[in-house]
């Protein structure tokens, strides 16, 4: 055999011993990110859909190239990626998914870590991996508006993670269905009805699709304690709540009327339909309601802290902060504007978290909804 074919063989039984090992260490890794899913509420079962994309944002990626993974709105990432690249000619690779996909790729890819910066749907989460030992300090000075009233509890005391914004949780509902929909309460106990009387039918996006209805499910049965539970169990035994998916099949059940409501609603995705025209309403009870904050921070396996802490950086400056208002989110920098169809709608009044309690208890909560509200199987 000559010296050429001898080469050519040898790297070919390398490349084959490299695929061997990445197949083991996928097969490991699916089983903890399925794991870890199960632990922060993400899709209960997602395999395929979410781990035939582990590692695809950055396969190819050079040393020099910042890996980004967000949670949606997709359009959102894209801007804020594309501003920074314009501003800093630093190349980026991004993933997009919920936060509950994105926290299981991290976990995935823990053995040859790729992510540099996390861009979150939820406070609890970023607070949960900077417990874990997960995150970077940010090194960040804290933003003039970090002691703004409104803005408490937006950025970590630790330095470890900051807001960029924040998305609020409401009751949407077709116009004339507006009857007890100033009430969590009232879209589960048969209040909820049109002008002449009707009983509406309620949607709710799964909590194990949407970070956002698991949030205000942590927070409203915290809050409420035993009597939430009753009122979600009796509006599914009487048909009057349906739990459907992710929060695009909730809003598809509300705009061709299969439903009248949803409950724990997005405000920017109500918001974007609201500009469009649509016949909504978004309303926050006055007794409070979720605002979950988006917040950004750095992995503690990054190999580019540098031009990461840059982009945290540029997440909090006015161009950015003026693209997350202009997605009709609440800004971090409450001197940036909202978007007009934001403002009509109002800044709800903040539901408490208990943020310890949150964090303790998450698991079983998200569980027990599962069984006891999605399926209708009491446990123990």
């Amino acid at each position: 055999m000559c010296d050429r074919e001898w080469r050519a063989r040898d790297r070919e039984r390398r490349t084959c011993e490299r695929k061997a090992a990445a197949r083991a260490i996928e097969h490991l890794s699916r089983r903890r990110a399925l794991a870890l899913a199960a632990r922060t509420g993400a899709a209960a079962v997602f395999g395929a859909g979410l781990l035939s994309t582990v590692g695809a944002c950055a396969r190819g990626a050079g040393e020099d190239r910042l890996v980004v993974y967000a949670a949606g709105p997709r359009r959102l990432a894209e801007s804020i990626v594309a501003a920074f690249r314009d501003a800093f000619a630093v190349e980026v690779d991004l993933f997009t998914a919920t936060t509950g996909q994105i926290l299981a790729k991290v976990e995935a890819e823990r053995l040859n870590p790729r992510a540099d910066v996390l861009l979150l749907a939820s406070g609890l989460a970023a607070e949960w991996m900077r417990r874990e030992g997960r995150l970077a300090s940010l090194d960040l000075d804290p933003p003039a508006w970090s002691g703004h009233a409104e803005r408490q509890g937006w950025t970590d005391p630790n330095g470890m993670f900051i807001a960029t914004g924040a998305a609020c949780v409401g009751i949407a509902a077709r116009r004339g269905w507006e009857h007890g929909t100033d009430s969590w309460s009232g879209m589960l106990d048969g209040s909820f009805t049109d002008a002449q009387g009707r009983p509406g039918r309620v949607v709710m996006p799964s909590p194990s699709r949407s970070g956002t209805s698991g949030d205000f499910v942590v927070q409203w049965t915290l809050e409420e304690g035993a009597r939430a539970w009753s009122l979600l169990v009796q509006a599914r035994r009487a048909g009057r709540l349906e739990v459907k998916g992710a929060n695009s099949e909730a809003l598809g059940s509300l705009r061709t009327g299969e439903s009248q409501a949803i409950l724990a609603a997005v405000d920017y995705l109500i918001c974007d339909d609201l500009a469009k025209g649509a016949p909504f309403t978004l309303r926050f009870p006055s007794a409070g309601a979720p605002i979950v904050t988006r917040p950004v921070c750095v992995l503690r396996t990054s190999r580019r802290v540098e031009a990461a802490r840059r982009f945290v950086q540029f997440c909090v400056g006015t161009e950015a902060q003026r693209l997350v208002a202009a997605s009709n989110m609440l800004p971090a920098d409450p001197s940036i504007p909202l978007s007009s169809i934001r403002a009509e709608a109002g800044v709800p009044t903040p539901m408490p978290l208990p943020l310890d309690q949150a964090l303790a208890e998450q698991r079983p909560i998200l569980r027990r909804f599962q069984y006891e509200v999605e399926r209708l199987v009491v446990i123990s």
